[in-house]
């Protein structure tokens, strides 16, 4: 999920207006660092590339309030 996520978030979210490209991590604590789906939603674009297009680019990659989480 570490390969994953440092290889296929700069392809999902380079031209992302709500946040920008996420910071890099390294997955320690699952609760911690799956909390704001961004870890998943790459897993998800490296096996499901119609997805960036259409469902992903549109995340928050930095939320600022509770109801964009």
């Amino acid at each position: 999920m570490n390969d994953m996520y440092s290889n296929f978030k700069d392809r999902i979210w380079y031209n992302n207006v709500k946040g920008g490209v996420p910071n890099s991590r390294w997955l320690v604590n699952f609760d911690y660092d799956l909390l704001d789906c961004l870890v998943l939603a790459a897993c998800h674009g490296a096996y499901c590339p119609f997805l960036i297009s259409t469902r992903l680019i549109d995340l928050y990659t930095e939320p600022e309030t509770l109801s964009r989480w």
